[in-house]
């Protein structure tokens, strides 16, 4: 009778050697040989040539690595392999500023600028209708990133679908048309609803 290692392992030396390449974590592998991590792992300190397999994926993915790293620019994070900059209102001078103006928004306001709905102050992130705060014009379309007139407040699902649109409106010669659905009365009971003005 053959051991998990000389069935499950060892015929797959070299798939094991491209999916370290390619930076497949060892539960992964041991799950795509159909093992459980702890076997995986027993057999990978009693086995050197599984132990030389992974190593030489790993060091392979290290030596490209290195060859391709650039270090990031300053202000920037690495995050997923990608730089990505931090959004102003995250760092420098305008970040004190949008604490600031954040704490003055959640303690004056009670009502979401996306949907009109109140907002309950006492959820918590992650609850789809906790408070936030959201950028009227957002900051990736030029917005100011921490003037208060730039700030509303906002349940956290409205913010997550507005994204970074903007809501515009277009002047008539009586009041303004709002083109965006986004503010018109949420309501189940349709048979209640009157449109502004009718009776």
């Amino acid at each position: 009778m053959k051991s998990k290692y000389e069935s499950n392992i060892k015929p797959y030396l070299s798939e094991i050697r491209t999916w370290a390449e390619r930076g497949v974590t060892e539960a992964d592998i041991a799950g795509n040989l159909s093992l459980g991590y702890s076997t995986f792992r027993k057999y990978k300190s009693l086995e050197p040539e599984l132990k030389a397999a992974l190593d030489e994926g790993k060091n392979h993915v290290r030596q490209y690595r290195d060859e391709t790293y650039e270090a990031p620019p300053v202000g920037s994070y690495a995050a997923g392999g990608k730089n990505k900059r931090l959004r102003a209102d995250h760092e420098g001078p305008m970040r004190r500023a949008y604490a600031k103006n954040k704490r003055k928004i959640l303690a004056t306001q009670t009502v979401c600028g996306i949907c009109g709905k109140l907002v309950d102050k006492t959820l918590k992130f992650p609850n789809p209708l906790a408070p936030t705060v959201d950028h009227i014009i957002p900051v990736a379309r030029g917005g100011h990133p921490s003037d208060i007139d730039n700030l509303q407040l906002a349940h956290w699902t409205c913010n997550r679908q507005k994204s970074d649109k903007i809501v515009k409106t277009v002047q008539t010669e009586a009041k303004p048309q709002v083109l965006s659905n986004r503010l018109l009365p949420q309501s189940r009971d349709w048979a209640e609803y009157r449109p502004a003005g009718k009776k």
